[in-house]
């Protein structure tokens, strides 16, 4: 069976699709590896214009069966952790806990945290780290289902690199066979009952040394683990500084595309550009929609959305008075048969400049209707352009085609 697939999928949410789900995100470490810097924990580096916790609680949110989220912080970073919560939309599912000085025993205060709040007892626990910002729910679902047969579940990715076993004095053992080993990765699943078990005869050699929580619920409830297998390039921890470069540039692809055209093609003018353009953002984005005007959608606010939105009008003032929902990036692109852009210019500046209130990307493109086909190629690149990079130092910009 294959994550991948959707009808699986589909079978095994009819199966999970009852069950209660909580999310715990350890986050309270310090990320030396990372930054060298004791005052910038690795959670809090800014990856696309956010921090990179921020991307992994915004990603188990999306999944809309997680019932609550449990983010575990360092409390002398509570008042930074308080504020990229509350820039959330459906904050009221997350819940801030103290951590502690060990990853275990930061994910048992939050597994603590759920007997204590008297919230209604979960079935299944997921354990996501906070510097994991990629989540796909295929794969949980699949994880979820095997954590109900099995007890609990892991992702694992092959290893990349010869595997050595080393002397007490740094001399060459063995080479071991890489491929009959694996790295473990989250996120993992497991039943409430089992883990919070497990945590609980832990010893304090195990909150110390141990990180592994599989290998914990293995050894303290006997409970059979599956494994399942994961692509590593979605699959990393950023643990150095050049996974901070790799983690934005995987959130770049992922952003979710919404193409609105707000006219109808075949009555005003053949737009061939539109579909070409649409085949350049799919090959792009792993999330590309298209709607046949812009009010079909609901506006969320929301980093990793970008908004195109195409209008075709007689002239510029039809555009001025346009409400423009308030949202994170936004790409304009205007299609009049309006000649007179320059007269127009300085009003049209200072209208886009207004609308950077509201939005904090937006980006508006102009081409004239007798020159499209002309300058189609250069105004696809520039849209996808746009899209990927979303280039705040631009922001407020009019780009004439």
């Amino acid at each position: 069976m294959s994550y991948n697939n959707s009808e699986d999928v589909k079978k095994l949410m009819a199966n999970i699709g009852d069950l209660k789900t909580y999310a715990v995100i350890p986050a309270a470490g310090k990320g030396l590896r990372v930054s060298g810097d004791v005052s910038e924990p690795k959670q809090y580096n800014i990856v696309c214009d956010k921090p990179l916790i921020y991307h992994t609680i915004n990603a188990c949110l999306r999944i809309k069966w997680i019932s609550k989220v449990i983010v575990v912080f360092d409390d002398s970073n509570y008042q930074k952790m308080k504020n990229i919560v509350d820039d959330i939309k459906h904050q009221k599912r997350v819940h801030l806990v103290v951590g502690s000085i060990t990853r275990h025993g930061s994910i048992a205060n939050g597994i603590d945290s759920i007997a204590a709040m008297k919230w209604p007892l979960p079935d299944i626990v997921v354990i996501h780290d906070g510097a994991r910002p990629l989540l796909e729910e295929q794969l949980l679902i699949h994880l979820v289902d095997s954590a109900v047969k099995y007890g609990a579940s892991g992702v694992i990715c092959k290893l990349t690199s010869t595997v050595l076993s080393v002397s007490n004095d740094n001399l060459l053992d063995k080479a071991l066979d890489r491929s009959q080993y694996f790295a473990s990765e989250t996120p993992q699943a497991f039943r409430y009952n089992l883990i919070k078990d497990a945590y609980n005869q832990c010893s304090q050699q195990d909150f110390d040394f141990n990180t592994e929580c599989l290998d914990l619920v293995q050894k303290y409830t006997s409970s059979a683990v599956k494994l399942i297998e994961a692509n590593p390039s979605e699959y990393f921890k950023v643990t150095f500084k050049k996974d901070i470069y790799t983690a934005e540039g995987m959130l770049r692809e992922k952003k979710d595309v919404l193409l609105h055209c707000d006219f109808h093609c075949e009555s005003q003018v053949d737009y061939r550009f539109i579909s070409e353009l649409r085949e350049g953002l799919e090959k792009t984005f792993s999330n590309v929609a298209f709607f046949n005007n812009s009010s079909a959608i609901q506006l969320t606010y929301n980093p990793l959305i970008v908004r195109i939105l195409i209008k075709f009008c007689n002239s510029w003032k039809d555009i001025t008075e346009k409400s423009l929902s308030k949202c994170d990036s936004m790409i304009y692109l205007i299609i009049t048969c309006d000649n007179t852009i320059d007269s127009l210019y300085k009003e049209m500046n200072c209208w886009v400049k207004s609308k950077t209130n509201d939005i904090k990307k937006f980006f508006v493109i102009h081409s004239n209707l007798d020159e499209l086909n002309k300058h189609k190629d250069r105004l696809i690149k520039t849209v996808l352009y746009l899209s990927k990079q979303s280039p705040i130092e631009l922001s407020g910009q009019i780009f004439f085609m």
